[in-house]
């Protein structure tokens, strides 16, 4: 009677109709066995085949009139799906946050770099989590926060080498690279509204356990789609293109949205929280953003869906990093990604600026500037330049302390400092602030008062903007004040006081309120009125009287 393959040949000739899909000949499915010295086809049939007893529709394959006396190098056929499959493992290559393996009737322990996982493990990514998975083809599985994967097959098959790997989504994003050059790569990704079949293929699957929809991407390659147990032939996916699974059914594929442009992104980032913005080239309902080490792609440091053009985020070590952008269609369908590069240099922070402050003017020669001292820090590095872009600075200079005095004529000048942890480590600048440095206000130049009847007339040079005040004392320390008044103008008039000594003295008085020094005191004497001009009434009105 002839032999009938076994249970587990049966179960690869079910992944036929997705092979096939992707273009594999009928041919490309069957290993070439070059016969070694010694070999007998019952060996053979013992070491690779599923079956061992299949040995004899190998001999009636391939023809062998003497299955014990095999010529070398001679080439056998082998149909792959008669193959021996061999457990094999998946390793955890990269852990971010937390992630757990769970495994049965064992507590849930913590996913580390290095950890070798079987069939029958699930993996539980945190919120803030992501994993990378790597398989025994070199295929790799990225798991992003709040995924939830179990590993069902993981099968290496005798001879060809060739990989077969099945995983279930639970919940969650996965992004997966199938490789090409890997020998028959089966590998199957399913989650509970759509099975994807892959061979050599890049592609994204997400799928929501509440809502019971799934989304799958492909970037590359092609992948076969099915909804679990349809008996409709599976849906072919092409690169570019992606397809919603839900209740009811398989969608029809659709275009992927275009790369968005990422011009304009700053690519150093000085200060924290993390604030990235991009352009809005196209009206979009979301963006998925990532944001991982230069050197580790994998590494998802964020794995953000936001609903605006920009990323904020609390913090980031100093480093480089790559940014990755996507936008979302109204199918929720994630397009085309485009990447930036970006560095982080926040730290040594910089001190804040303390005195003098932004927009005020500064009267001090020379003019002290004193800022913060960050935790950590005892070297500072100062600029002080006449313009907000520092081009040309007139001070730059490296000190220990926390303040420095600098002699700077009259103008507008702006200044910034930042923190030096090293020679070559020093951290960005600080905000910049601006200040007026001024001359306090000269001491007029006043002229000697005169009297004019019953006033006194003082006048002084003027100048532009300022105001003057005009004191008028009985002594020269004026502490005993007549009169005083503040004038805009070049000159003022005082009432005449009585008879005596005087003294007078002015200041000027900038529009920011800031006086100069009095001027020097100038004196003025009143006189008595003289009695001869009364006289003359007194005697005409006693002679009216008379």
């Amino acid at each position: 009677m002839p032999h009938r393959p076994g249970p587990s040949l049966w179960r690869h000739a079910a992944v036929l109709p997705w092979l096939l899909l992707t273009g594999a000949a009928a041919h490309a499915d069957e290993w070439l066995y070059r016969v070694a010295p010694g070999d007998t086809l019952i060996a053979i049939g013992r070491k690779y085949l599923a079956e061992p007893r299949g040995w004899r529709d190998l001999q009636r394959l391939n023809q062998v009139a003497a299955p014990r006396r095999l010529q070398t190098g001679r080439t056998l056929r082998v149909p792959v799906a008669w193959l021996r499959d061999d457990a094999t493992v998946a390793t955890v290559a990269l852990v971010e946050g937390a992630v757990e393996r769970h495994r049965d009737h064992a507590a849930p322990a913590p996913a580390q770099a290095g950890m070798r996982l079987h069939a029958g493990d699930r993996v539980v990514v945190g919120a803030d989590g992501a994993a990378l998975l790597t398989f025994a083809d070199g295929s790799r599985t990225l798991l992003t926060p709040g995924t939830r994967l179990t590993i069902t097959e993981l099968l290496v098959q005798r001879g060809t080498g060739a990989v077969s790997t099945r995983l279930d989504l639970g919940g969650g994003a996965v992004e997966t690279e199938v490789r090409r050059d890997a020998p028959r790569p089966r590998f199957e990704l399913r989650a509970p509204a759509l099975n994807l079949g892959v061979r050599g293929t890049e592609f994204r699957l997400r799928f929501d356990a509440d809502s019971g929809t799934a989304h799958a991407e492909v970037l590359a390659g092609r992948v076969a789609a099915a909804a679990p147990g349809a008996p409709a032939a599976p849906t072919p996916l092409d690169a570019g293109f992606g397809l919603v699974a839900g209740r009811d059914g398989v969608g029809a594929p659709q275009p992927l949205a275009p790369p968005p442009s990422l011009a304009g992104v700053s690519d150093l980032v000085e200060r924290l929280p993390l604030r990235l913005a991009w352009p809005q080239a196209e009206p979009a309902p979301a963006w998925r953003v990532q944001v991982a080490p230069a050197a580790a792609p994998e590494r998802l440091l964020v794995d953000r869906r936001v609903a605006e053009p920009r990323l904020r985020w609390a913090d980031l070590p100093d480093g480089d990093y790559r940014l990755r952008v996507r936008a979302l269609d109204a199918a929720g369908l994630e397009g085309r990604h485009a990447d930036i590069a970006f560095r982080v240099k926040a730290r040594p922070e910089p001190p804040l600026l303390r005195d003098p402050v932004h927009e005020v003017r500064v009267y001090d020669d020379p003019v002290p500037l004193r800022w913060t001292a960050p935790d950590g820090v005892q070297r500072y590095r100062l600029q002080v330049a006449a313009g907000h872009d520092f081009a040309a600075p007139v001070h730059d200079v490296e000190v220990a302390a926390t303040e420095a005095t600098l002699a700077l004529p009259p103008g507008r000048w702006w200044w910034r400092v930042r923190s030096v942890r090293a020679a070559d480590d020093a951290g960005p600048w600080g905000d910049a602030q601006t200040f007026e440095r001024r001359e306090r206000p000269a001491a007029p130049s006043s002229l000697a008062p005169r009297i004019d009847r019953d006033r006194v007339q003082i006048a002084w040079a003027a100048r532009a903007g300022e105001t003057v005040t005009v004191q008028l004392a009985r002594d020269d320390g004026f502490t005993d004040l007549v009169a005083e008044r503040v004038a805009a103008q070049s000159g003022t008039e005082l009432p005449l006081p009585g008879p005596g000594t005087y003294w007078v003295r002015v200041r000027a008085t900038d529009d920011a309120g800031v006086s100069g020094p009095w001027g020097p005191p100038n004196r003025l004497d009143v006189p008595a009125a003289p009695v001869w001009p009364w006289l003359v009434p007194a005697a005409l009105l006693i002679l009216l009287l008379l």
